[in-house]
């Protein structure tokens, strides 16, 4: 995050969610579909497959849109999908969050999902978010339709 430090960005995200208090889940949703739609708007070539989404997304993800200091999507043989993100800026946002009693919010999640429907028309749906390691490390689990 070139400018802006992990740490600024935290306590900027807990804020903010914070000040929205009971409409926070409706705008975390809201603010996942606008990153999407600024995403979309800005593709020369929208992807027109799976694989063509994985590849336009991961380079958004790991570009312009750096959240994370990694992260990559993957589509599996049996109908799920996957976002494996390490080093997010989201994530210690969060943990401000709920050492304070209030719930985290992933705008990361609502995008993907917003994304994948208007531009291959793939419903996915988010079935888990796991994180088997340190704040930061996390792997958003989808069940595509």
């Amino acid at each position: 995050m070139a400018g802006i430090t992990k740490d600024f960005f935290a306590a900027y995200h807990s804020a903010m969610f914070e000040l929205l208090a009971e409409d926070a889940i409706e705008y975390n949703a809201k603010l996942g579909i606008l990153i999407a739609s600024r995403w979309i708007k800005g593709l020369k070539h929208p992807p027109s497959n799976a694989s063509e989404f994985k590849d336009s997304l991961g380079a958004f993800f790991n570009g312009q849109f750096k959240f994370a200091d990694s992260a990559a999507m993957t589509f599996a043989a049996d109908g799920t999908a996957a976002v494996q993100v390490e080093g997010c800026a989201i994530c210690p946002g969060n943990e401000i969050l709920k050492k304070s009693g209030k719930s985290g919010y992933c705008p990361i999640c609502h995008m993907v999902k917003f994304a994948a429907y208007k531009t291959i028309k793939m419903n996915i749906e988010l079935t888990e978010i796991v994180r088997p390691g340190p704040v930061g490390e996390c792997r958003l689990r989808y069940k595509t339709a």
